[in-house]
């Protein structure tokens, strides 16, 4: 937030400016383009564990991703508190994870580049 109240209206047109560009990384760096939808569907949250076995992917896709030179830190990570489900963040992929057998279950293509939350 700016300091002082308000910011001022130069500033937000050089932000506007900025997302509609795609939101570089850099003044020289290309934007990628989103070349997927995505459709969220809404949960119930809860807080205590479903009935039933726990809930885990099946049959993934098989993604080709280039390989890197050396492998991306971890920029995400996350597990369910209910499934042996890991998901681990990495360069324009999610890696999934079975928790149980340590086995990888699957890659998810991230392409807007790197997943961070």
């Amino acid at each position: 937030m700016p300091p002082k109240g308000k910011v001022l209206d130069a500033d937000l047109a050089v932000i506007k400016r900025w997302i509609e560009l795609g939101a570089p990384e850099t003044a020289v760096g290309a934007a990628k383009v989103a070349a997927r939808k995505v459709d969220i569907d809404p949960v119930t949250v809860t807080l205590s564990k479903p009935a039933g076995p726990p809930p885990m992917p099946e049959k993934l896709p098989s993604v080709a991703l280039a390989r890197t030179e050396r492998p991306h830190p971890v920029t995400a990570l996350a597990s369910s508190p209910w499934a042996p489900l890991l998901a681990v963040a990495g360069h324009e992929r999610v890696l999934l994870y079975n928790t149980d057998t340590l086995k990888l279950i699957g890659t998810l293509p991230f392409p807007e580049r790197i997943p961070t939350c």
